[in-house]
Formats: structure tokens, C-alpha cells, sequence
């Protein structure tokens, strides 16, 4: 994984995710890259631990499907649900279209970053565990009676 700034210093681009082993190992990397643990020398207070707010990434495949297959997601859909589910920030996906040039299926995410649960999970304190969600049984008893 590779992060670099765009012309906007708000917003930075993660690239190479393809790479990676793990959506956990991307968000390493992140954090190391991120230079949120390094106060600059223009910063005027001693708090500055937010170097921007959006990062976009992309995922890539030759078939559409691949995005949406539950047994082999794609890095960015794992990267996208692992922010999700630790509640790093928002992330919107844009609908998957064709490359032009490559003519591989495209998707673009947009992650807001959450600065403070990034520096909690980085530091071990992240306490909200990703729920589980199950559907409780419906006894006769209660459903409802029309």
C-alpha cells in the first residue's frame, strides 16, 4: 500500500492495496504513512493529529461479479467493510464501471476519516467491537395480531 497527496491537501489517494495480505495490514501501513503521529513545523498547536480528512482508493477486477462474491471480496471491499466495522469513518462506493483504458470493472471508494478511532485502534484502546447482528426467532406468542 502506497499513500500520496492530490493537488486538494485534503485529500490523499492509497494505491497498491492489491498488495496487501489484509485490510488490518493496509491500516498499519496507513498509520505509518499518514504522518498523523508527527506534528509539523507549520502546525500552530501542540494537537495536531489530523493531516487531512478523505482518502479514496480503488479496487480492480475483470468481472463485475467479483465485487459482490461474498467467499473472494475484493481488497477494496474488505478494506471498505474493515473501516466500517471498526468505525474509523464513512466510506461511500461509487457503482462499479468499466476502465476505459483497461477495460477492468472499477470501483472508487471515498473513506472520511475518523481521526480519533484511527489513533484509538493504533494505540490499542479501540474498546466497540464490530456487533454481529442475528435475527431473533419470532415465537406465536408474539407476532403481532391483526
Amino acid at each position: 500500500m502506497q499513500l500520496r497527496g492530490t493537488s486538494c491537501c485534503g485529500l490523499y489517494e492509497l494505491f497498491e492495496l492489491s498488495r496487501d495480505r489484509s485490510a488490518e495490514q493496509t491500516l498499519k501501513q496507513f498509520i505509518d504513512k499518514s504522518g498523523y503521529k508527527y506534528k509539523p513545523l507549520w502546525a500552530d498547536n501542540d494537537e495536531y493529529d489530523k493531516p487531512f480528512s478523505h482518502v479514496i482508493f480503488t479496487a480492480a477486477h475483470r468481472r463485475k461479479a467479483k465485487f459482490d462474491d461474498p467467499e473472494h471480496p475484493s481488497y477494496g471491499t474488505r478494506f471498505a467493510e474493515f473501516i466500517k466495522a471498526n468505525k474509523l469513518g464513512s466510506v461511500t462506493e461509487s457503482a462499479t464501471t468499466e476502465n476505459p483504458n483497461s477495460g477492468n470493472q472499477l470501483r472508487v471508494y471515498v473513506w472520511a476519516v475518523d481521526w480519533t478511532k484511527v489513533k484509538a485502534w493504533d494505540q490499542g484502546k479501540l474498546t466497540e467491537k464490530p456487533k454481529k447482528t442475528t435475527k431473533k426467532a419470532v415465537t406465536a406468542n408474539e407476532r403481532p395480531t391483526l
